[in-house]
């Protein structure tokens, strides 16, 4: 049975955010799912495998390492990874959290500064 290694989130946005894995053994489906409500145990396969309660999930097919952009997110919340690949075998879920980016503050309706001008 192939173990999740290393899950990872980088490029993190308003709304989306890349997540990342690798498997040691075997090629498998890499089933990934985020969600707002708790951490994934490792037992909840079929939760992960079908998006129950998550905001996105998403799967690839025939990996050992990859990487996919969860999209749809809420600004400035804080989301809960859980991962885990089916070689045949389901291996225990495995994950990490992360907050998702503030969106920028309001524009100040157009108006610059003066060149030089102290704030």
């Amino acid at each position: 049975m192939t173990v999740v290694t290393d899950p990872t989130i980088d490029g993190i946005g308003e709304t989306t955010a890349v997540v990342r894995a690798s498997g040691d053994d075997a090629p498998g489906t890499m089933y990934f799912a985020l969600r707002t409500s708790g951490a994934y145990g490792s037992g909840e396969q079929n939760n992960v495998r079908n998006g129950t309660g998550a905001a996105w999930y998403g799967n690839d097919a025939n990996s050992w390492r990859t990487s996919l952009v969860a999209f749809g997110l809420t600004d400035n919340t804080l989301y809960y990874l859980g991962v885990f690949v089916d070689d045949g075998a389901d291996s225990p879920v495995v994950g990490t959290s992360f907050t998702s980016k503030s969106l920028l503050a309001p524009a100040t309706g157009g108006k610059a500064l003066p060149r030089g001008a102290l704030l």
